[in-house]
């Protein structure tokens, strides 16, 4: 049984394979995609368990690695101490703390919810991003039309709505 610790990034992640007895066996640079996953796994030729840690992008190099067999586990950033509080922070050393980590079953491992979950998750939080954005933007046309004493018409249809619009080279007020 192999181990495998991901340090991942936005781009690639750093892949450090050890074995049962905590001996490397490959650490290597690998783009976040499938083909470069797949055949760093085939060169191992092993069955293995993999961990990745929590972060902004880790759903992708975890469904990676869950498709490809390699039995991932999400690890909660926050408690994994070795990496946190470590003096000499290198991709390539946090990933192989991460593989002996995992290989001495001291991984404190994080909820990882199913795809479908995740996907919904992530459109509601585009949703409510882009809610906040259209507030911010109808209170700062709020500012600027208090700020340049404009007198807006009431009502509800279209045509009442519409806004004054000034003479080029004119201010009101």
């Amino acid at each position: 049984m192999l181990y495998l610790g991901v340090d991942q990034h936005k781009r690639y992640s750093h892949v450090t394979a050890v074995d049962g007895s905590g001996g490397v066996r490959m650490s290597c640079r690998v783009p976040n995609e499938r083909e470069a996953f797949a055949s760093v796994l085939g060169k191992l030729g092993e069955p293995c368990r993999s961990v990745v840690e929590a972060g902004p992008t880790w759903g992708v190099v975890y469904d990676l690695l869950e498709e490809m067999g390699a039995r991932p586990v999400l690890a909660n950033t926050h408690r994994v101490r070795a990496i946190a509080e470590a003096k000499v922070k290198t991709d390539k050393l946090d990933s192989h703390v991460l593989a002996q980590l995992l290989r001495a079953d001291l991984i404190p491992t994080a909820h990882v919810p199913s795809r479908e979950t995740r996907y919904l998750k992530n459109v509601l939080r585009q949703r409510l991003f882009l809610v906040r954005v259209r507030t911010r933007v109808k209170n700062r046309i709020h500012t600027l039309v208090a700020r340049n004493h404009v007198d807006l018409p009431k009502g509800r249809r279209p045509e009442q709505r519409a806004w004054p619009v000034p003479a080029r080279g004119t201010r009101t007020r």
